[in-house]
């Protein structure tokens, strides 16, 4: 299992506290190696994404109401990715939330064969 924190990303703080970091916990146990890959690296995306948006919604200030009116994106999925409940969410939806917020996205893809396990006795 691996834990991942994303800093001290102020979430929506009760009485002025600041709130806990935002953490995402991958557990893959019992799946083939390259599945495992494969959704650690979707889940990684996803959490960078997300934590991107949280950022600048607490750099502007907004809750997630106002969040809401200004890009016409539901509360609700705000509120999700405040939480880091990402499951719910494509890569091109939480990029396309990004574009509401005024934000340009940029995505590098690079592309390496797999290094296959070594056979015994072949």
């Amino acid at each position: 299992m691996t834990k991942i924190v994303f800093g001290h990303l102020p979430r929506e703080a009760v009485g002025g506290m600041p709130a806990d970091p935002i953490e995402i916990e991958l557990s893959r146990r019992g799946t083939p190696e390259g599945v495992r890959d494969r959704d650690t690296n979707l889940t990684l995306a996803k959490a960078r994404l997300g934590a991107r948006i949280v950022r600048i919604l607490d750099e502007a200030g907004l809750s997630i109401r106002q969040a809401e009116v200004r890009t016409g994106v539901s509360h609700i999925e705000f509120s999700r990715i405040r939480q880091a409940k990402l499951r719910r969410f494509t890569i091109d939806r939480l990029m396309s939330i990004l574009e509401c917020l005024g934000q340009d996205v940029e995505v590098s893809v690079t592309v390496h064969p797999r290094s296959m396990p070594a056979t015994n006795g072949s």
